[in-house]
């Protein structure tokens, strides 16, 4: 295996070298045909613009501090991550990668006692009973699911940045504890010293979902990342749970938005449990509707009905905030919508 040139691809973030990698090429023959790649840029300010000179600075790095490089091939590669339509082409880590199945809790910062308690009490009994817990390693339910993984088990925090970097500070004992727990784990598709951005966060949530048969949802908003990460999860064919919560609470108004929209109500551990027991994953009983939390997306599908492709026009047309519409333009690019090329975007399915 060529962890060089796997590495050296991943670096370049194109969506042509996944697909190649999956149907099995020579990732350095996929190099050598494409020499016009280069570093994305927000890789490039810290190891330069060349593919290979950047991946041999990074695996250097990496050895120095103890982080694994696992590519797309590697036999420990996280076999139900490899299933989706846009795989990580090499993920680091700190830690070891759990040898049994995982289900992921996600949920909103703006957590409160009972929440917390519910992602905790949730987790403890997912870890007892032989599941990784995976979450985002976030302030609100994500540490409360990763804490109460960790007194029975074991926990696997998907991170929105560089492997080494430590965010939020106010985690940073639950960074300690994970990286001293040997059957727990840091994850990241971002090299070392590479810090987050918005649209970090949203690939990120591609892995959190992707690497469970479930994802439980305890409390989120209409507006959140949890919900991207439900969305995520049920169009990778995976299950979705969420708590009800209260009729008139705002940040409950996303798990119930999932659950009118067909996710399974969670009311006890046992619900998830026996996706588990069943060893295989149930069909998807729900499909969200399209763009149904994002207005956003549909002005831009809506741009690009009337024939409008340039990406400066679309910000200019929508005057809507720059961060808000590149952000609904990676949704979209993930859900398969759109194609993201230079300064151009185009319809890509529909």
């Amino acid at each position: 295996m060529d962890i060089l040139s796997e590495t050296a691809v991943s670096l370049t973030g194109s969506h042509s070298c996944r697909e190649y990698l999956k149907t099995g090429g020579d990732p350095s023959c996929f190099l050598s045909s494409n020499s016009s790649l280069r570093t994305a840029s927000h890789i490039a300010v810290k190891y330069g613009k060349h593919p290979v000179e950047a991946a041999e600075k990074v695996l250097d790095r990496c050895a120095r501090s103890g982080i694994a490089v696992i590519p797309f091939g590697d036999d420990s590669y996280p076999s139900l991550l490899r299933e989706i339509s846009d795989p990580p082409v090499v993920l680091y880590i700190k830690g070891r990668m759990p040898e049994y199945p995982t289900v992921s809790v996600v949920g909103t910062r703006r957590s409160d006692r009972i929440s917390d308690r519910i992602a905790s009490r949730a987790s403890e009994d997912f870890a007892r009973a032989g599941l990784c817990v995976v979450s985002g390693m976030a302030l609100g339910i994500d540490r409360a699911a990763h804490l109460g993984a960790l007194e029975y088990g074991s926990t696997v925090a998907v991170l929105p940045h560089g492997i080494d970097l430590r965010s939020p500070v106010t985690n940073r004992d639950l960074y300690t504890r994970i990286e001293s727990n040997v059957k727990c784990a840091l994850i990241s598709e971002f090299p070392p010293d590479i810090r987050c951005y918005t649209w970090t966060f949203i690939r990120r949530n591609r892995i959190i979902s992707g690497m469970s048969r479930a994802t439980l949802v305890v409390k989120a908003p209409l507006h959140s990342g949890a919900m991207i990460t439900a969305r995520l999860a049920a169009d990778q064919g995976r299950e979705v749970f969420a708590c009800g919560g209260y009729p008139f609470d705002d940040e409950y108004a996303g798990c119930q938005r999932l659950i009118h929209d067909g996710a399974s109500i969670f009311s006890s551990s046992e619900d998830i449990l026996a996706v588990y027991g069943r060893g295989k994953t149930r069909e998807p009983e729900w499909s969200p509707p399209l763009f149904c939390q994002d207005p956003t997306g549909e002005k831009i599908i809506d741009c690009l009905n009337k024939g409008v492709c340039d990406i400066d026009t679309i910000i200019r047309g929508l005057s809507l905030p720059v961060s808000e519409i590149r952000r609904s333009l990676i949704l979209l690019e993930l859900e398969g919508f759109v194609r993201v090329a230079g300064g151009s975007v185009f319809r890509a399915r529909g």
